[in-house]
């Protein structure tokens, strides 16, 4: 499901700004209702989930299939 998008073209994109969206985005949706994130494969993305996963352990975290996606 497509929940939001975030204009991010001035922002600097780094693991804390990936990771406070997704985070602002789990709780909209309730961390108990959530089951997956996929992420990019850049090192920042992977980075950002990795800390919501140690804040949710709950979450699946899927890697490098935002291209397979595609």
């Amino acid at each position: 499901m497509f929940l939001k998008s975030i204009d991010n073209f001035y922002e600097i994109k780094d693991t804390n700004f990936n990771a406070k969206h997704l985070r602002n985005a789990i709780i909209q949706v309730v961390p108990k209702n959530m089951v997956q994130i996929i992420t990019d494969n850049a090192d920042v993305c992977e980075a950002a989930g990795m800390l919501l996963q140690l804040e949710l352990p709950s979450i699946y975290r899927s890697l490098y299939l935002m291209h397979t996606l595609n």
